[in-house]
């Protein structure tokens, strides 16, 4: 097998070449900007999940308005991580670059605390926000719902509208 250092050699049952192999093959350089554009996208979505939970109710809890800020900074984060991989990198073999090592490890350290929040969030808030939405317009029109303008935000001008372009 030939390295991407021009040597040839096999890993098979050598713990020495393996030590020294692993760390210069820019491995774990790479899965951890790879792992950071999945969360700045995990979160760029999360975001705007959020925001449109929180624009349907009108009863906006401030405890979800910081929750959505939390989010808004952990996006930030996880962009900001990605540009200073990729906007200062390491140098490696040859004229190939590595993304930079000191903001990998700052990904590492911040995922295993941001990753496993995404759930609660969106458990939090946006299950909450969907107790409120109704199946359809006509929902709007029956006297049993007369309560839900109380707690969500009604057009009913636009329903109205919709349904009479059907008929």
């Amino acid at each position: 097998m030939r390295s991407s250092l021009g040597k040839m050699f096999f890993v098979h049952r050598d713990i020495e070449m393996l030590k020294a192999f692993y760390p210069r093959s820019g491995f774990s350089e790479r899965l951890y900007f790879q792992g950071c554009n999945a969360a700045r996208g995990q979160f760029d979505f999360l975001v705007g999940l959020v925001s449109k939970a929180l624009h349907a109710c009108v009863r906006r809890i401030p405890r979800s308005a910081v929750q959505l800020g939390e989010i808004v900074g952990w996006r930030n984060l996880f962009w900001s991580l990605t540009d200073a991989m990729a906007g200062a990198p390491d140098k490696w073999v040859g004229d190939s670059y590595l993304p930079s090592i000191k903001a990998c490890l700052s990904y590492r350290i911040f995922a295993t605390e941001s990753l496993p929040r995404n759930p609660v969030h969106h458990q939090q808030i946006v299950a909450s926000g969907l107790i409120y939405l109704p199946s359809s317009s006509l929902d709007f029109k029956s006297p049993e719902s007369t309560g839900i303008s109380r707690v969500m935000r009604v057009d009913r001008t636009a329903s109205t509208t919709k349904s009479a372009s059907r008929s």
